[in-house]
């Protein structure tokens, strides 16, 4: 019976010394639960539109931190911090004149968050990798402005190009399409959950031990990820109203392009998960396509590019998934590629 005892004793206290061991290692190298980095646009850097249709625009010679609160993998400061600015026109781009310089080729990239560049620096964006391109091949000939606005859907891009961005005299436009423009916008003071946001990263609420937290929002992530799926998958139902509306205010923008003999491109970006075989989203993406076809707009879809790609080590951060440097560096050359394939660009 003493040795029964003395066998038991030595097992639990195994068992305890490897949790806490695993704990210890969690709070040196993992650190606690990431807070949802949610991306709402600060109200120091709002201001209000001179048009309807968008509920804001950018703040002109704006400068607002977005904090992180950790810094994993290096690319914030080191206080897990990023710093926007915009410039005096109100856009995160180089300065620039409203009028366009004689020779010049201007493009235009309008969006929301993913195009805005949320939790990417200004050199890193899509647009800036495309701008790049094309310096390098023509040095002088090109201007590429990000038009993104964080929280914009294809209702507010259209606003936006027919009010704004048709001023700016484009000869291209690029309009970076995301699976939550389908979202039918809350009315203001709705708390509905994102019900792809477990609670304790909602809340921010954590227990005395992280190696129980992250075990817990492991689990409670698998669970939230089948919810999200089907919750976006019924954005794309036919009679869905948010679907509705995009497929209404892409006839629009085809209408548009049409008339002003501007080229419109919609490139549809995935979201960052299993972006492999089993990725969930690839019947939104071709219902998104074709109704971007049938209002006359060249697609490019961005699946194929991230085809095999580890979705997760392309996030900005544990907390946040919107697209890294990397994702960027990968949409950009995509973008590139396919903007000369289609002859969307002057001869080299």
């Amino acid at each position: 019976m003493g040795r029964r005892l003395a066998n038991l004793s030595l097992a639990i206290g195994s068992v305890i010394v490897v949790l806490m061991t695993a704990e210890l290692y969690v709070r040196l190298f993992v650190g606690p639960v990431p807070p949802r980095n949610l991306t709402l646009v600060p109200r120091s850097l709002r201001r209000e539109a001179p048009f309807p249709g968008v509920p804001y625009l950018l703040e002109k010679n704006a400068r607002t931190v977005h904090r992180f609160g950790s810094n994993p993998r290096g690319y914030f400061d080191g206080n897990g911090t990023l710093t926007y600015e915009t410039n005096s026109l109100g856009w995160r781009s180089p300065e620039a004149t409203r009028e366009k310089p004689p020779g010049r080729f201007r493009i235009l990239g309008i969006g929301d968050s993913f195009t805005f560049g949320t939790g990417v620096r200004r050199e890193d964006l899509f647009l800036t990798r495309l701008a790049d391109a094309l310096e390098a091949e023509s040095p002088g000939r090109f201007e590429v402005w990000n038009l993104g606005v964080m929280g914009f859907n294809t209702s507010h891009e259209l606003h936006l190009l027919r009010n704004e961005g048709l001023a700016l005299d484009p000869d291209l436009v690029v309009i970076c399409y995301v699976l939550n423009d389908a979202e039918v916008i809350l009315p203001p003071g709705d708390k509905r959950k994102d019900p792809a946001a477990p609670a304790a990263l909602r809340t921010g609420q954590h227990s005395p031990s992280m190696l129980f937290d992250h075990l817990k929002e492991r689990i409670r992530n698998r669970s939230a990820r089948e919810t999200a799926v089907k919750r976006i998958l019924a954005d794309y139902a036919d009679s869905a109203p948010g679907f509705l509306l995009v497929q209404r205010s892409l006839q629009e923008i085809g209408r548009l392009a049409r008339e002003t003999g501007i080229p419109v491109v919609l490139m549809i970006f995935p979201n960052m998960w299993q972006l492999d075989e089993s990725y969930p989203f690839a019947s939104a993406h071709a219902k998104v396509a074709s109704a971007a076809e049938r209002a006359g707009l060249p697609v490019l879809d961005l699946i194929d590019a991230f085809r095999g790609e580890d979705g997760v080590s392309l996030w900005v951060h544990p907390g946040n998934q919107h697209p890294n440097e990397r994702a960027h560096a990968i949409a950009g050359r995509a973008l590139h590629d396919f903007l000369r394939e289609r002859g969307l660009l002057p001869d080299r």
